[in-house]
């Protein structure tokens, strides 16, 4: 019905029901090669196999947009890790469907939007005009325009001069967007749409219309089915918005091609969604070769690891060492000579932790000691190590490093997506700023490079206030291989790896501790 509203054509429509025996994947897949159909709309409340549903849609060239409900079902599982404590079920979903190349939609009116914005021609750059009959829209379209990062290009002057000779008391300023509540020569609005779509400058055009039936039916009708042969000759899409009285907004809507729009940040909203829509790069879910990578050296840590139901500190950097990651010098201590060795190798400070992962929060507990300089502060946090944690106890040696911004990389197995990765910046304050993003596994070199693009903290690894870049190239590099590590070991639940450390200049990053959970 809504559809029909809009004047939107249905090419084919299915009910899935309860999905015995055909399910979203399989529509998805049926309608990406049904030349009859050109825009996928998907509502869901919830994944058959969401980890087939990413493959199949990163498949399509054909926009699909999913309009997900069912947001906010808590999770009860308890999280052991902090790539847990930050997992968000919905959360999740925005950035599957991403990598995916889909359109997340929340409403049914964001559906429409979008939808009308892929029946239009597309925008091939990011300069609009907007064209308003009031001051106040006007200046909401504005707004809309910054919001989306689009640009308000100066209007050629002899177009200003021209729509200057026309206005009666001269009162408004002339400019884009361009104010023409004092001029009511409708004809001359058309006038000005396509001396818009003429020009080199101009990409796209808003038009804001409002008009009270009983006084300019006629006319105004005339302007829009005017601006509909406009869009088709030019081949450059108008966004009309128009504020009239249900009935003609309806009469108008069934009697035009084009879509119409109900206000300026909708018209705006699908104006983005038509620009961004060719920068979309799906990431299909493809196992690639790896070099530096020792599956039977990793599985038989993983297998020791088993009945346990976790790796040690040592086994989790063995893990991380034979997928290829670079860790710091490290060795496990059981005695005070150990230690004595490993401090007098070490060309510098050393960190000490207790061998053993399920020490929450370690360093309030003094399981970890960081930036011993001295072989007396080494003895004595040894004997407190093992006064902590039995007499039994292993301690693990760490060459300390110093510099480097912390990062947090992590997974876990979901329900539905499978194995995903996470990406943000780490450290104490991981938890608190929760700036991270997830990523369905494996990984592409490239899908990781836009993943550490996509947090807020990126400008942060870019280098500021004089500082040089960091190497996110071998952050990227780690991401892949973390990746194809969950997907080869469906035995890992949850894998932290936090901190890494990045340093700048190309120097590289090493995995600095780990945290693994197996079944």
């Amino acid at each position: 019905n809504i559809l029909a509203e809009e004047n939107i054509g249905v090419n084919k429509f299915v009910s899935m029901g309860n999905k015995v025996n055909v399910d979203e994947n399989d529509l998805l897949g049926y309608l990406i090669q049904d030349e009859g159909t050109k825009i996928i709309l998907v509502y869901l409340e919830g994944f058959k196999d969401a980890r087939r549903f990413i493959e199949i849609a990163s498949t399509s060239t054909k926009p699909i947009l999913v309009h997900k409900s069912n947001r906010f079902e808590a999770s009860s599982r308890i999280a052991h890790s902090h790539t847990a404590a930050l997992f968000a079920d919905d959360r999740l979903v925005d950035y599957a469907l991403e990598q995916a190349g889909c359109i997340r939609l929340n409403t049914m009116d964001d559906s429409m939007d979008y939808l009308k914005s892929q029946t239009l021609p597309p925008l091939r750059g990011n300069r609009l005009a907007v064209i308003s009959r009031s001051g106040g829209h006007a200046v909401i379209a504005a707004d809309a325009c910054g919001h989306y990062g689009f640009s308000l290009p100066r209007f050629p002057e002899e177009i200003l001069k021209k729509v200057e000779s026309r206005l009666r008391a001269h009162v408004i300023r002339l400019q884009n967007p361009l104010d023409l509540g004092d001029l009511f020569e409708l004809e001359f609005y058309a006038f000005i749409v396509e001396e818009m779509l003429k020009t080199d400058e101009v990409d796209g055009v808003v038009l804001v219309h409002g008009y009270q039936a009983a006084f300019e039916r006629e006319a105004s009708r005339t302007l829009i089915k005017r601006v509909e042969r406009l869009v088709d000759q030019y081949r450059k899409p108008v966004a009309c918005v128009i504020f009239a009285a249900a009935l003609e907004r309806d009469y108008i809507r069934k009697s035009v091609k084009i879509p119409i729009f109900s206000a300026p940040e909708n018209a705006m909203r699908a104006f983005n969604l038509s620009y961004q829509w060719p920068f979309r790069k799906p990431s299909p879910l493809q196992v690639q070769s790896l070099d530096r990578v020792h599956r039977d050296k990793a599985s038989k840590v993983i297998a020791r690891a088993q009945k346990r139901g976790h790796l040690l500190l040592h086994e989790s950097l063995q893990l991380l060492e034979h997928y290829g990651f670079s860790v710091p010098p490290h060795r496990l201590a059981g005695t005070e000579a150990e230690v004595f060795q490993f401090r007098r190798a070490s060309k510098g400070p050393i960190a000490m932790k207790i061998n053993r992962p399920h020490f929450s929060h370690k360093t309030d507990l003094g399981a970890v000691r960081l930036n011993i300089k001295t072989q007396g502060e080494a003895e004595k946090t040894f004997e407190k190590m093992k006064a902590l944690g039995g007499e039994e106890t292993e301690v693990l040696l760490q060459s300390m490093i110093t510099r480097g911004r912390e990062l947090i990389l992590g997974g876990q197995r979901d329900q539905s997506f499978g194995p995903i990765v996470l990406f943000g910046l780490g450290g104490i304050f991981v938890e608190a700023l929760k700036d991270v993003v997830w990523r369905v596994a494996p990984l592409s070199y490239e899908e990781a490079k836009r993943m550490i693009g996509s947090i807020r903290g990126a400008r942060i690894l870019e280098g500021i206030r004089g500082e040089k870049p960091y190497d996110v190239e071998t952050v990227a590099d780690f991401l892949v291989r973390l990746s194809h590590m969950l997907v080869d070991f469906p035995q890992i639940q949850e894998i932290d790896i936090n901190p890494v450390l990045v340093f700048a200049d190309g120097e590289g990053a090493l995995a600095v501790d780990a945290r693994v959970i197996v079944s």
